[in-house]
């Protein structure tokens, strides 16, 4: 929509601040219609892990102080159940398999219902994406309407997950495109080539929490042979000491990324101890993640960029 004489950008940072509050209030709020039609002891989502091996509580109404906060086995009790089976369960009587409490609760009836996204699957099962349920202390079981009125709940909340999630990704998309764009505004006003590498490596870091960035340059020496130096350092203390590193032209990470044009490694290398990044005698310790990447200028390559992280 239009936003008249506003502010722009602070106007668009409120709006979508605000749309993101109001689609994690849509959880809650289903949640609140679901506890008052089931007259339910406690009505939770609980959405599975990265892995698929954890369920972690996303929202819930309960009468209980005792609902599992930190995450939990997905394979394990009743949830375990409706995960593997796909299929909603109600159950009454003496529940064995209530992993959703951390304490004990003697609940007598129970509903689950797993979460089933069918958007952007190939076939018709879809992902199961976790589940969310409600019950009772008291042996009253739970009927066809209640399962009706569940599943239809769990048709809202996935909606608003994935929304909130969109949202949250338009969020962080445009938060990095300001610190790019801040970034192109910096070294628009660096007029030093100490002060382009010092901001480069600074925004680097700034961009993703790195622990090792340094900057290098490929130059040629009198007889025309290759060498490369590392200019600029930032990250962690234990690195300072590769800046001011010259070495020759070699089979090193570094020296293949610009001789190729291309960012490497181009698949996960483990562990990365073993990996020469830049020459052979130097050895870089405590890293999980690393990216090389290529400089160039008027079309020649003259550097990279080498960014790395423990995690």
């Amino acid at each position: 929509g239009l936003h008249g004489d506003g502010d722009g950008p602070v106007d668009d940072a409120k709006w979508l601040t605000a749309a993101v509050k109001e689609v994690e209030d849509a959880v809650g709020n289903a949640l609140e219609v679901a506890e008052v039609a089931l007259r339910s002891h406690t009505v939770a989502v609980f959405l599975l892990t990265a892995d698929d091996r954890q369920l972690a509580l996303h929202d819930c109404r309960s009468l209980s102080d005792d609902v599992r906060r930190a995450p939990f086995e997905a394979q394990e009790g009743i949830l375990g159940a409706v995960l593997k089976r796909r299929l909603p369960m109600r159950l009454c009587g003496e529940l064995k398999g209530v992993t959703w409490y951390a304490g004990r609760v003697d609940v007598r009836s129970a509903i689950a219902v797993p979460l089933i996204d069918r958007r952007g699957a190939g076939n018709d099962e879809g992902f199961v994406r976790g589940v969310i349920l409600a019950d009772r202390l008291e042996a009253t079981p739970f009927d066809d309407d209640d399962e009706r009125l569940l599943l239809a709940t769990s048709r809202e909340v996935l909606r608003a997950i994935e929304t909130e999630r969109v949202m949250g990704w338009i969020r962080r998309a445009r938060d990095e495109t300001e610190q790019v764009f801040g970034a192109i505004q910096r070294l628009n006003r660096c007029s030093k080539m100490d002060e382009v590498l010092q901001a480069t490596v600074e925004l680097a870091s700034a961009v993703r929490p790195l622990d090792l960035v340094a900057f290098t340059t490929r130059f040629a020496d009198e007889a025309g042979r290759l060498f490369h130096r590392v200019e600029k350092v930032a990250g962690l203390e234990k690195f300072a000491p590769l800046e001011g590193l010259v070495y020759p032209d070699d089979k090193g990470l570094v020296a293949n990324a610009i001789k190729h044009a291309s960012t490497l490694p181009g698949r996960e290398l483990k562990p990365l101890e073993r990996i020469q990044i830049f020459d052979e005698h130097t050895v870089v310790r405590g890293l999980s993640s690393l990216r090389i990447v290529p400089v160039r200028a008027g079309g020649e390559p003259i550097g990279s960029l080498v960014c790395g992280a423990r995690r």
